[in-house]
């Protein structure tokens, strides 16, 4: 049985990663 805990922080993390890579393509967006 997984553990609910870890599947929170796991969640948390993918969208943690999600979100810096949007902000950088945001981010290259505007410089050009």
């Amino acid at each position: 049985m997984i553990n609910l805990y870890l599947l929170m922080i796991l969640i948390l993390k993918i969208i943690l990663i999600l979100m810096k890579l949007y902000f950088i393509e945001i981010e290259t967006k505007q410089e050009i």
